[in-house]
């Protein structure tokens, strides 16, 4: 019983993810996947010198440049736009037009930008930033007056052959830039409903980046019930190991009975994996194979490993 426990403890130890954000209306009102609706519109809206929300001039803005660019790359007297619409054809007749999530445009002394795309689920359009990039040099001359942000969830690599966009789109994400950048405004800002709403969007942000660390961790606990499921049918203490159940089940995961549903989980695991084996021959090696995990060599296998 002890090392099955120890066991439990040492895997939420290792994925020490959000389960639950408290009373969060983002989550509450499912805000938290929405790209333009909310995410675009609260970025928009912190960047924005002129809001009347958050009163605070570009005070957000050079956290943001800070955090993003390592050159200095700025803006002066800039306006701020979302869902803009990008007009290629006014160079190009052959390249379409479309839409950027977030532009912040400098007109004087001279024209630059920031031009940001937002992917939290949506996939990208075809050569959707090659269009913004060849727009761009014309339409703000020099690479050197404006910058490309691809903002996804996980900081993912814009793909692309160009290999002069790729030397100019900074690719950040919303586990690490934004998350650092949203707790910076937090202290700058007095306002306690400033505060409040910053934290509970942190804590969404948090809650949404963590989510595949939870499913990985929920199904290696499941992996120990499974390969423990003697221990539950013959320990001589009933209660307590009904009080494991209790912890298995609304102990460790908010929004999943880990010990009611172990089988079904790990079948399903199997159904999706590349693996058509039974759940009896599931073993250590293959789910952290399924998971795409590394195991953790233990020293007794770094002392057998050939020289």
């Amino acid at each position: 019983m002890k090392k099955f426990i120890s066991k439990i403890r040492q895997i939420q130890k290792n994925y020490d993810c959000k389960d639950f954000d408290g009373y969060n209306i983002f989550r509450i009102l499912k805000l938290t996947k929405n790209e333009v609706k909310t995410q675009s519109n609260l970025i928009s809206d912190l960047l924005n010198p002129k809001s009347i929300y958050h009163s605070q001039s570009n005070e957000f803005f050079k956290e943001f440049v800070q955090i993003v660019f390592d050159d200095g790359f700025t803006l002066d007297s800039y306006k701020v736009k979302v869902e803009a619409k990008i007009d290629t054809k006014k160079y190009n007749e052959e390249i379409e037009s479309g839409r950027i999530d977030i532009i912040l445009e400098q007109e004087k002394p001279s024209k630059k930008a920031i031009l940001i795309e937002n992917k939290v689920y949506a996939k990208n359009q075809e050569k959707q930033l090659e269009r913004y990039y060849e727009y761009c040099l014309k339409e703000y001359v020099s690479p050197e007056n404006f910058r490309i942000i691809y903002l996804t969830q996980f900081g993912d690599e814009y793909i692309t052959k160009n290999l002069h966009l790729k030397e100019n789109v900074y690719e950040i994400s919303y586990k690490k830039e934004i998350v650092m950048w949203l707790k910076m405004c937090y202290n700058i800002c007095a306002d306690i409903n400033q505060k409040l709403i910053l934290n509970q969007w942190i804590n969404a942000l948090i809650y949404l980046t963590t989510n595949e660390e939870r499913k990985v961790r929920n199904r290696l606990i499941q992996f120990e019930i499974f390969k423990n499921k003697e221990l539950f049918e013959k320990h001589s203490n009933i209660e307590e190991i009904e009080e494991l159940k209790k912890f298995l089940n609304t102990g460790i995961s908010k929004h999943k009975k880990l010990y009611d549903s172990y089988e079904k989980d790990l079948k399903e695991l199997l159904k999706n994996s590349s693996y058509e084996i039974p759940l009896t021959e599931l073993t250590e090696d293959k789910l952290y194979e399924i998971l795409k995990i590394r195991k953790k060599l233990k020293f007794s296998d770094i002392m057998k490993a050939p020289k």
